[in-house]
């Protein structure tokens, strides 16, 4: 949803261009609406969800000459995530 708003944003912004007297900001600002609503609507919504389910879990390799970098969590490490589940579970098995 964050994508498609923000392409309708700036398909509106440069379709504005078109309105100023400057031949060459309207072909841009044309070219520009044009190239992010084809990249929003047929790349984002159709092709890149077809590629995933034709790759499956290829589409997820990560190559090993990357394993160097560190394995962050964002969520946290993964001892604190065992135990805010087991503390839901605890507490949903108690109907608190």
């Amino acid at each position: 949803r964050v994508i498609t708003t923000a392409a309708l944003i700036m398909i509106a912004v440069f379709f504005s261009f078109v309105t100023i007297q400057n031949p060459t900001v309207q072909v841009l600002g044309f070219g520009m609406a044009v190239a992010v609503l084809l990249d929003a609507t047929i790349v984002r919504m159709v092709l890149v969800p077809a590629i995933m389910e034709l790759f499956g879990k290829a589409a997820w390799w990560f190559p090993k000459w990357l394993e160097w970098l560190p394995k962050l969590n964002i969520e946290g490490s993964p001892e604190l995530l065992n135990a805010e589940k087991a503390n839901e579970t605890a507490m949903d098995a108690a109907n608190v």
